[in-house]
């Protein structure tokens, strides 16, 4: 609650001196309090949730390793970094053939071409359930999925920071970052609310869903890649119990799960790429600026998250 005043008071302040600026500073805080406290529905955008794990299939797996294929799939700004960084010390150390799909192509482009030649292949970018089911649909081949996803709320967060800060993929042809740092953050906000739905959120949950309803997924939450490094390592630890269990070594696992720590921002902060602690003030304001989100937006997000299970 103390940082949410502390952010929202300081959006004010922001708001005011462009408006106004000879206004003197203790004016500022006079009125930042005033409309703080007399704001309807003190904190009502909750992206607050229940801490929830991972959540993979619990049935046996079949498959060796010269057989199964596999895939790793990220949203954009659910963790493609750091996940695609875990597929890669996997397909490294079992010596797997990938496609690591550096420009985020579509996967029902990219399977057909390369199913007999590539063991392990990942999805990026806006991922869909045709991509996705253009993997389940290879012939003769066991297969592992694995799907990272994010709160919706905090996906629109260190989506507007990153297309603020970054180049990157079509939205930023859509809308470079020079024009979305000059709009006011509210309708900054809004809009990578309104592209995230579409774009990133409705695709995601729908291939969540599918694989909840075929239990044939691991899912892991990007919250608990972040929470703390033990929440890290046991994350990795059970991704790695089913992407990989059964078709390696001991020995090998534990490289794996050793390797996979250089990736833990709390062990190794790597603030080039995480947004959120190298531009730590603009994301405090993008978080207050969720509350002027409208309310079909925010009943939005609310139904993904339900969705989602956070």
């Amino acid at each position: 609650r103390r940082v949410w005043l502390m952010s929202h008071a300081s959006l004010f302040c922001y708001r005011a001196f462009m408006r106004a600026p000879m206004m003197k500073p203790y004016h500022c805080l006079v009125f930042a309090c005033i409309h703080i406290f007399t704001a309807q529905g003190l904190y009502v955008v909750n992206t607050s949730h229940t801490e929830l794990g991972s959540e993979c299939a619990s049935h046996q797996l079949a498959g060796d390793k010269q057989h199964t294929r596999w895939l790793f799939h990220s949203t954009h700004k659910t963790g493609t970094l750091v996940f695609k960084q875990l597929a890669e010390i996997q397909a490294t150390a079992m010596q797997l053939t990938a496609d690591f799909n550096r420009h985020c192509r579509a996967l029902e482009l990219i399977i057909p071409d390369e199913q007999d030649d590539r063991q392990v292949f990942y999805g990026c970018g806006e991922v869909k359930p045709t991509g996705v089911n253009a993997f389940r649909n290879i012939a003769n081949a066991h297969k592992r999925i694995a799907q990272i996803i994010r709160d919706p709320f905090k996906l629109v967060v260190s989506g507007y920071v990153y297309h603020c800060n970054f180049k990157d993929g079509p939205l930023s042809e859509l809308m470079s970052m020079e024009a979305l740092k000059s709009l006011p953050i509210e309708e900054g906000v809004e809009f990578i609310a309104n592209y995230a739905i579409e774009h990133w959120l409705n695709p995601m949950a729908s291939v969540y869903s599918d694989a909840k309803a075929k239990q044939d997924s691991c899912i892991i939450r990007l919250e608990s890649l972040t929470n703390s490094s033990a929440s890290f390592d046991a994350t990795v630890k059970t991704l790695y119990n089913y992407t990989a269990g059964g078709m390696t070594d001991d020995t090998t696992m534990r490289k794996m799960t050793e390797s996979a720590k250089r990736l833990d921002l709390a062990r190794f902060p790597d603030v080039a790429h995480a947004t959120s602690l190298s531009h730590a003030h603009l994301t405090q304001l993008a978080r207050s600026a969720l509350e002027a989100l409208p309310v079909k937006i925010v009943k939005q997000l609310q139904a993904l998250r339900a969705k989602l299970d956070y």
